[in-house]
């Protein structure tokens, strides 16, 4: 498409950062003793109990942010999705040096998602289920309806109730970023979308439309890297004031 030379790298730092969370699961229990004796004497096998474990003996932490502890299946998972990203764009993801890097920002998404989070919750912000209900149905439209998106979420190893924990994180701290960070004033001026174009017009292996058809992209994404470096900024104004201990 006329679009993607343009904004390829911009793209893959976007699936970078991007982060998915785990579900919380909420087991309602009814006939608990009967199920048990059954399940142990293995005539049934529902993992239920186990999940039960899980829940009364919580897993260990991979990292602490301010006394709150990040469960380690978390960062797997982030692990495993950045690996997989990486490799899509021809890293070797089992190379120490770049699983080192891997595992960084694995970590750093933790954190980093841990302090927005607090910092939206010491707010007062609170989402609504209306409120993921809407998001959730804009990214089934997106995608292309509820087929599409299950085959892009079973790519990305995504449950459902993952998904709509993820989105509740999103919305609550994009509300957040929204008055703590000053987006609107940022400004995109013609020499830096005529920087960006040379930039990417520079590898003669690269086919390129002509600027003037793919302008607005162009700023678009200049706009999005000012935006992440604000956001950036104010993420390392919370890290001063933070306790975070890495435990992995």
């Amino acid at each position: 498409t006329s679009t993607t030379p343009v904004v390829v790298a911009v793209s893959a730092r976007r699936q970078m950062m991007k982060q998915y969370g785990i579900a919380f699961l909420i087991v309602a229990l009814m006939g608990g003793a009967l199920w048990y004796m059954l399940e142990k004497q293995g005539r049934v096998e529902t993992g239920l109990f186990d999940k039960i474990t899980a829940f009364v003996r919580p897993e260990p932490a991979a990292v602490k942010v301010n006394g709150e502890k990040i469960a380690q299946s978390l960062y797997q998972k982030n692990y495993e999705q950045l690996a997989l990203q990486a490799a899509s764009q021809g890293a070797d993801a089992a190379d120490p040096a770049t699983a080192e890097q891997i595992k960084k920002q694995a970590i750093d998404v933790l954190v980093n998602s841990a302090l927005l989070k607090q910092a939206a919750r010491n707010a007062g912000i609170v989402v609504t289920p209306e409120q993921i209900t809407e998001r959730y149905q804009g990214i089934v439209d997106a995608q292309g309806g509820e087929e599409a998106l299950a085959a892009r979420m079973a790519e990305l190893m995504i449950t459902k109730e993952g998904l709509m924990s993820d989105i509740e994180d999103e919305i609550l701290i994009q509300t957040h970023l929204d008055t703590a960070v000053d987006i609107k004033s940022i400004d995109v001026t013609k020499e830096e979308v005529d920087a960006f174009y040379k930039s990417v017009t520079s590898n003669p292996e690269v086919k390129v439309p002509p600027l003037e058809e793919v302008r607005d992209q162009v700023e678009q994404e200049i706009r999005y890297g000012k935006q992440q470096e604000l956001i950036g900024a104010y993420i390392e104004t919370l890290k001063k004031d933070a306790e975070v201990e890495v435990l992995i």
